[in-house]
């Protein structure tokens, strides 16, 4: 675990550590834009026309499935069909979405709560009161709690219904890394074993590079400009990696008592209903690598939120005893 580290964001690049003498071996690489977040998919060997484009509508499938079903940006998806119910007004939903929702329920008690989706009235609250540079008051924080916490859910087998009229849900911190995972379930089904998907800086791999070797993640300093500066290389066999941090979306607000000037990033502490600031004792970033995206995606989300550095270290050392097969490396500002 690297603890010095002053921000972590990836970089991945197959042909980073490729000579003259050593090419890669016809790699394919897929790209694209998807609800409005770039990625990338690598393929280790050579396909047939045809074959890229079976891949390329099977590419779409699923972004597409993501879409409808996960993106609370689309008024048409099932989660904006449950963020819109009422008090006790039963929904029936896909199976899918019924699964992966009491997997989310696993995590947001796995967590204790740092992680939970359903924060997402305040973060409208708070971002629309940041955009323009004010703060919400404590009593529009307070009448908002209520709606917050998993328990306000209850689903029994594909039916969900809420306790609470206002409680919504923001799948954003785990869906990156579900498609993902989607995604490499899909290119395995279709007996492609060397791959690695991106989107977004979630990444998960499977198989080998071109050249017979892991694909190589470098975690990069965000001051460094080449990879020869990178605070690490990691060699990522099967697992998938993601990271959250606090350079994503900030704003700056002058308090008005002192004239002190406080940042506020943009993921929120379910418990406090305050979003997190930035110091030199705060977390910058969390990156955690598993066998699953969404699972990596959602535990970094939640150590982000565990407390300081010292207390997010030994957060991640309780989540580390349970699961010996994933990693953490987390960063604050202090050098």
């Amino acid at each position: 675990m690297k603890k010095n580290i002053l921000l972590l964001i990836f970089v991945f690049s197959w042909l980073a550590s490729c000579t003259n003498a050593t090419k890669p071996k016809n790699p394919v690489e897929f790209k694209g834009i998807k609800m409005t977040i770039p990625y990338s998919i690598l393929i280790g060997h050579s396909l047939t026309r045809q074959e890229q484009k079976l891949l390329e509508r099977n590419i779409d499938e699923i972004f597409d499935k993501i879409d409808t079903t996960y993106n609370k940006w689309n008024p048409l998806s099932e989660i904006s069909k449950i963020n819109n119910l009422d008090k006790n007004q039963p929904l029936t939903i896909s199976e899918e979405l019924s699964q992966f929702l009491k997997f989310v329920q696993s995590i947001v008690y796995l967590t204790d709560h740092f992680y939970d989706p359903t924060v997402e009235p305040l973060q409208k609250l708070w971002v629309s009161k940041l955009n323009k540079k004010t703060m919400p008051s404590q009593k529009e924080i307070d009448e908002i709690m209520p709606a917050i916490g998993w328990h306000n859910l209850h689903i029994n087998k594909n039916i969900i219904f809420k306790d609470h009229p206002k409680t919504k849900l923001d799948l954003s911190g785990i869906a990156k890394g579900l498609a993902i995972d989607l995604l490499i379930t899909r290119i395995e089904n279709l007996g492609y074993n060397n791959a690695l998907v991106e989107w977004g800086g979630e990444i998960r791999t499977i198989g080998s590079h071109p050249e017979g070797r892991p694909w190589s993640i470098f975690i990069r300093n965000i001051n460094a400009v080449d990879l020869d500066n990178a605070i690490d290389r990691i060699s990522l066999i099967d697992k998938a990696i993601a990271t959250s941090g606090d350079y994503l979306q900030f704003w700056d607000i002058v308090n008005a008592e002192n004239g002190q000037t406080l940042t506020y990033f943009h993921i929120i502490n379910p418990k406090t209903g305050i979003p997190l600031t930035t110091n030199l004792d705060s977390i910058a970033s969390v990156s955690v690598t598993a066998p699953s995206c969404a699972f990596a995606d959602a535990i970094a989300t939640a150590c982000m939120v565990a407390g300081n550095k010292e207390q997010a270290i030994e957060w991640s050392e309780k989540i580390k005893g349970l699961f010996p097969f994933i990693d953490f490396w987390i960063a604050n500002r202090s050098k």
